[in-house]
């Protein structure tokens, strides 16, 4: 059974802007531009980004989440390791819960916030191939500007070709 169309006349949740480089193109949120741009830079290929992939609760809590989806696993993981040594260091470990109140009480993270991962699994590319696994970080935005000059201090000591 085929899925159903997404309707075409749905709006963006947030201001996008198309994003160039020789051989990619995408819409990409406006607060996500310079890190996408940064990202396909450094040779790290994202399939989606989004500034505010907030929950209800989420938002309740007065809380913003942004989120990096990467084409294959690998680059997640060389995603995370480009902030070794840096002040986003620890942050890249998953958040951690507890009950608050006792062993009945409600499940809740604690603090600061850490990012959270998820694992996709999509149709090969190449032959051979049974399945190809994707990746994606979802971090609180506030991280956005601290990841963003990571990035830039990064790609800045990366040697271009004349």
């Amino acid at each position: 059974m085929p899925l159903p169309a997404t309707p075409t006349s749905r709006r963006p949740r947030h201001p996008s802007v198309p994003v160039e480089l020789p051989g990619l193109t995408a819409q990409v949120d406006q607060d996500m531009v310079r890190v996408v741009e940064l990202l396909w830079a450094l040779g790290l290929v994202t399939r989606s980004s989004c500034q505010d992939v907030s929950t209800r609760t989420d938002h309740e809590r007065g809380e913003q989440w942004s989120l990096l989806m990467f084409e294959d696993l690998d680059d997640l993981v060389r995603f995370l390791h480009l902030f070794d040594g840096s002040s986003l260091a620890d942050h890249r470990f998953g958040q951690t819960w507890h009950r608050e109140g006792g062993p009945d009480g409600p499940l809740v993270p604690d603090l600061p916030r850490r990012w959270r991962y998820g694992l996709g699994v999509r149709a090969p590319r190449h032959s051979g191939e049974q399945f190809a696994l994707s990746g994606s970080v979802r971090f609180p935005a506030t991280d956005l500007p601290s990841i963003e000059s990571r990035l830039d201090d990064l790609a800045a000591s990366v040697q271009r070709p004349a």
